[in-house]
C-alpha cells in the first residue's frame, strides 16, 4: 500500500496530531490512524466491487462478522494484521509484505 500522504490527508494528520498534543508521537499516531482508514476504505470498495456480503467474507475469511463490520465502520481502533490480510484475501486483494 503506497504510504504517501495526499494534501487532504497531510492536512488531516496535522488537524488530529494538534488535537492530540502537537508533538511527534501524536503526529506518528495520527498518520497511523489516516493510513489505517485508507486501508479499510480499500478493503470496503474492494468487497462491494466484488459483490461480496459482509457474511460472505466472513465465511471466506473465518473472520467473525462482526470484526468486519467494526473494520469497516472504523470502530476498531487497531488492525490486526492477519485479521486484515485474511479480509484483503477474501475479497480477492494482495497486501504487501510490509504491511
Amino acid at each position: 500500500m503506497d504510504t504517501e500522504l495526499t494534501v487532504e490527508e497531510q492536512a488531516l494528520v496535522a488537524s488530529i496530531a494538534r488535537s492530540m498534543g502537537g508533538d511527534e508521537v501524536a503526529r506518528k499516531m495520527a498518520e497511523q490512524k489516516v493510513l489505517d482508514t485508507r486501508l479499510v476504505r480499500k478493503l470496503t470498495e474492494a468487497r462491494r466491487a466484488s459483490g461480496l456480503s459482509i457474511s460472505a467474507v466472513a465465511e471466506r475469511s473465518g473472520l467473525p462478522a462482526n470484526i468486519i463490520v467494526r473494520m469497516e465502520n472504523a470502530r476498531d481502533r487497531d488492525l490486526f494484521e492477519g485479521d486484515v490480510r485474511e479480509y484483503a484475501a477474501a475479497v480477492g486483494l494482495e497486501l504487501p509484505q510490509y504491511l
